[in-house]
């Protein structure tokens, strides 16, 4: 059971990750759009 609940936690934290460098990429690309744009 411990080795379960180890596995879902690894499953959550590996998805918020994911989550987050999409989050970051697509705000780096709107900055380099706006700065593309600005230009």
């Amino acid at each position: 059971s411990d080795q379960v609940i180890a596995g879902a936690i690894l499953i959550s934290l590996l998805a918020i990750v994911a989550d987050l460098l999409l989050l970051a990429l697509q705000v780096g690309l709107n900055r380099g759009r706006s700065t593309l744009s600005v230009a």
